[in-house]
Formats: structure tokens, sequence, C-alpha cells
């Protein structure tokens, strides 16, 4: 209760200081609050009810319309700055770092890894190349037949 009459009145001082500050910069108040002085003051009857058209108001126009095509305070060394980081991270990273677990890892065999992998891409194999006419080649219908006697399991 305390901290909404807090706001309240937090936020009726800052109003009312807005308005002064206005009033006294300007010499006429400036904050309008009724739809007649708005429309008296552009000279035209807007129909509020009516959303306003972006392309068609003052708001599609930039002050300045080269001011966001480019960054006039950029140093003219900055794309090489950027390139020669670029370069010697590569560099670093491909050459002259040592390797690490991960990257022998990279090269294992990944059928050691997974056990019975290469027997169930074997007969997924198998299975798609009889539905779409091409069958396993002579070598992997042979190690098919070995990792079955392996594990002792029928072929299906």
């Amino acid at each position: 209760m305390a901290t909404r009459n807090f706001l309240q009145s937090s936020q009726r001082l800052f109003f009312q200081s807005l308005r002064s500050a206005n009033f006294a910069a300007n010499g006429k108040q400036v904050l309008k609050y009724s739809k007649t002085t708005s429309s008296e003051q552009t000279g035209k009857d807007d129909d509020l009810d009516q959303p306003v058209q972006f392309s068609s108001s003052k708001a599609s126009e930039p002050d300045d319309p080269h001011q966001h095509k480019y960054r006039t305070n950029k140093p003219e060394y900055e794309h090489l700055i950027a390139q020669v980081s670029v370069a010697t991270f590569l560099l670093y990273f491909c050459f002259l770092r040592e390797e690490n677990d991960w990257d022998v890892g990279l090269f294992d065999d990944i059928y050691s890894k997974v056990p019975d992998l290469e027997l169930v891409v074997l007969r997924q194999k198998k299975k798609d190349g009889l539905a779409t006419g091409l069958g396993l080649s002579p070598e992997e219908e042979l190690r098919l037949k070995e990792l079955e006697k392996e594990l002792g399991m029928k072929r299906t």
C-alpha cells in the first residue's frame, strides 16, 4: 500500500515538473491532452479511430537519409585487425597446437565404440536395398554373415 502511494505521488510530481519545465522553456503549455487541440495544431481533421499508414507518415522518412548506411567514426585499419586476428587463430588452431584426446577420438572407428552398430547398419542397408532393388555388396554380405555367427543370431 505504501509503495503504491509512493509511486503515485512520485509520478504526479514527475508530470508536474515536466509541465512546469516545458511551460517555462517555451513560454506556453506544450503538453496537450484533448483531441481538439491536437487536430487544431496540425490543421487537418484526422480520424483518430483509423490506423496511421507508416509509409505516408513523417516517421518513415529519416532526418538524414545516409545516417544508417555507414559508420563514420571507424578506423580505416579495422578490417586489417580483424583479418590478422582470424588468421592468427586459425594458424594456431589448425597447425601449432598439440593434439588432445578429442582430436584422436575423431579418427577412431565408431564401430569399436558402439557395440553391435555395424550389425544394425548392415541389416538396415540390406532392408533398404531390398526395397529399392539395390542389395549389399559381396564384402558387406560376408561381413554381415560373420557378425551374425559371432553373436549367434539367426539371419532375418
